[in-house]
C-alpha cells in the first residue's frame, strides 16, 4: 500500500505540468504568430480566452483534464485521510465539512473551466465570461475551504512541515489570484462603460487599449498562479506513513550498527 500510495504525489505534479504546458503553449502560439489581434477591436495584448478560442481543441482537451484531475486530487486527499493513510482528521466535526465543501466548490470550478473552454470568447462571449467567473470564484472558495482544513490538520499534527508550508503557500497564491481577478474585472468594466471606447476607425481608443491590455495581463497571471496552486497539492498527498516507515528502518539500522560496534 505504501509503495502504491507514493505514486499519488505525481497526480498533482502531472496536473501542474498540464496546466503550465497549456498556458505556455497558448502564449507561445500567440507570440510566434506575430502577436496578432484576432479581432479588429482587440487590445495589443489579447486575453488568454481569445487565444484559447483560436486553438479550441487544445483548450478544451487540456482544460478538461486539468479540471477533472483537480477534483480527483481533492477527493483522494479526503478518502486517504479518512483511512489514515495520510495525516488523519482528528477534528471530524470541523475538518470533514471543510473538506467536503472544498470538493463541492472544486467540482463547480471544474464545470466552469470545462464550459468556458467549450463556449469560446468569440462565438459565446457572455456565456464564456460567465463560466470564467464561475471558475474563478469556485476555485477561490474551494481553495479557501481547503486552506482552512489544512490549517486545522496542522494543529492536529504540528510537527508536519508539509502541512504548514502547504496552507501558507496556498494562502499566498489565493490572495494574489484574488487581487489579480479584482484588477482584471475593474479594468474590463471601466473600459466597457467608456463612451469613447472606440475611435472613428472602430479600433480601441488609446486609453481603452492600455486598460484592456492590462486586464489581459492579469488574466494571464491568474492562469499561471492557478498552475502553481495545483502543484501545492503535492504537499498534501505526501504519504506520511511511508516517511515514518523509512525513518523507523533508518533508526533500527543505526541502532544495530551501534550495537555491533
Amino acid at each position: 500500500m505504501i509503495k502504491s500510495l507514493k505514486w499519488l504525489i505525481f497526480l498533482p505534479i502531472f496536473n501542474f505540468c498540464c496546466a503550465l504546458a497549456l498556458f505556455l503553449a497558448l502564449l507561445l502560439l500567440w507570440v510566434t504568430a506575430g502577436e496578432p489581434k484576432y479581432k479588429a477591436n482587440e487590445s495589443n495584448i489579447v486575453y488568454i480566452s481569445d487565444v484559447g478560442a483560436v486553438h479550441k481543441t487544445l483548450f478544451i482537451v487540456i482544460g478538461t483534464v486539468i479540471g477533472v484531475l483537480y477534483v480527483v486530487t481533492l477527493v483522494l486527499d479526503y478518502v486517504l485521510r479518512r483511512r489514515k493513510l495520510l495525516r488523519p482528521m482528528e477534528r471530524r466535526k470541523s475538518e470533514k465539512p471543510l473538506a467536503i465543501a472544498a470538493i463541492f466548490f472544486g467540482f463547480i470550478a471544474c464545470l466552469g473551466l470545462i464550459l468556458l473552454t467549450i463556449f469560446d470568447a468569440f462565438n459565446h462571449s457572455t456565456l464564456h465570461w460567465t463560466f470564467a467567473l464561475i471558475f474563478f470564484v469556485g476555485l477561490a472558495i474551494s481553495g479557501g475551504f481547503n486552506v482552512a482544513m489544512i490549517a486545522l490538520l496542522h494543529k492536529d499534527h504540528p510537527k508536519s512541515r508539509l502541512l504548514k508550508w502547504s496552507y501558507r503557500i496556498k494562502i499566498c497564491i489565493i490572495v494574489l489570484a484574488v487581487i489579480c481577478l479584482i484588477c482584471m474585472i475593474v479594468l474590463m468594466s471601466v473600459c466597457s462603460k467608456s463612451s469613447n471606447k472606440y475611435d472613428a476607425q472602430g479600433n480601441l481608443s488609446t486609453s481603452c487599449n492600455k486598460e484592456d491590455s492590462a486586464s489581459a495581463v492579469f488574466e494571464w497571471c491568474i492562469a499561471f498562479l492557478f498552475s502553481f496552486y495545483l502543484a501545492t497539492n503535492t504537499l498534501d498527498l505526501w504519504p506520511y506513513r511511508g516517511a515514518n516507515i523509512i525513518a523507523n528502518e533508518l533508526s533500527t539500522t543505526m541502532s544495530q550498527i551501534t550495537q555491533n560496534a
